[in-house]
């Protein structure tokens, strides 16, 4: 499977900044220290949301159904199976 060229590039700068971070560390330069931090922290989010995931496994799916037999929403009462295990599908079929 070939990699997302989003995540090659974020991976790339990723990487930049990590060492333009050690050089700014040993310059002592605290402000561009945090810059560089906050610009890491900005990347993993966005690789976090690139990052395959594997399709859950039926197992999977009957453990969210049992546990949301038994879960409440909104303090409005129990939440339809039925109505998760649709919901579900639907999750399943936008991460295909």
């Amino acid at each position: 499977m070939e990699t997302d060229p989003r995540i090659t590039a974020l991976v790339e700068a990723k990487a930049e900044l990590v060492a333009y971070l050690l050089m700014k560390v040993r310059a002592a330069d605290w402000h561009a220290v945090q810059d560089a931090a906050s610009d890491i922290r900005e990347i993993d989010a966005k690789l976090e949301v690139l990052k395959p995931r594997a399709p859950l496994t039926q197992a999977d799916r009957n453990e969210l159904i049992d546990q949301a037999r038994e879960c409440v929403f909104d303090g409005e009462g129990p939440v339809n199976a039925e109505e998760c295990a649709k919901l579900l599908d639907m999750v399943e079929a936008l991460r295909a």
